[in-house]
């Protein structure tokens, strides 16, 4: 319903968490088949296309979470990318290997440059009509602190905070959690 596309599993958030697991599955069979053509064609297709879902799911803690393991993960690869890549010390001693590493690393450079600016750029451009009209972008770009689903998650996080203090060893148990909202129920969550 309405402009979020949930699947058959009936919650964005959901299949927005389980595309997450596919994008990570889908970068480890690209890496670990990036030398057949065939499968970086079919895999890369397939990330697109999910990537494109996890957009119209419109969840802004899954595209969050993306944006800064990107980051990470886009930055460890600019670091450590003969670590990574190179099979031995040996090949990444020669002179073509050197030049294919520093190529290498300032792809993955202007990789990160990119990941960083374009969440940066549509944040900055959040009140353009290009970002209000459409319905996906202006949801992942305009929230707020005050925002009632936002404060309920801080309620919420609050309440799990004091259950946790209350028993911070063992816990509560499985499927107890609602003993903590009853003990620590806080009356300004609707």
């Amino acid at each position: 319903g309405g402009f979020r596309v949930d699947s058959t599993l009936g919650n964005p958030t959901y299949l927005a968490a389980y595309l997450l697991f596919h994008i990570w599955l889908l970068l480890m069979l690209l890496y670990m088949y990036w030398k057949k053509k065939w499968a970086v064609v079919i895999y890369g297709a397939i990330l697109i296309f999910e990537l494109v879902i996890l957009y119209f799911t419109a969840t802004r803690g899954a595209i969050l979470a993306l944006a800064a393991t990107l980051v990470l993960f886009t930055g460890a690869l600019t670091l450590w990318w003969p670590k990574v890549f190179l099979q031995s010390n040996a090949e990444s001693r020669t002179k073509h290997a050197s030049r294919g590493l520093f190529a290498a690393r300032t792809f993955m450079a202007g990789v990160l440059v990119v990941v960083i600016l374009v969440p940066l750029l549509f944040f900055l451009a959040r009140k353009t009509d290009f970002v209000q009209q459409r319905p996906a972008l202006r949801r992942l770009t305009n929230y707020s602190f005050t925002e009632d689903t936002i404060r309920a998650r801080f309620m919420i996080w609050n309440m799990s905070w004091k259950g946790f203090l209350d028993r911070p060893i063992l816990g509560w148990g499985q499927e107890n959690y609602y003993l903590v909202v009853q003990k620590y129920y806080d009356p300004g969550l609707r």
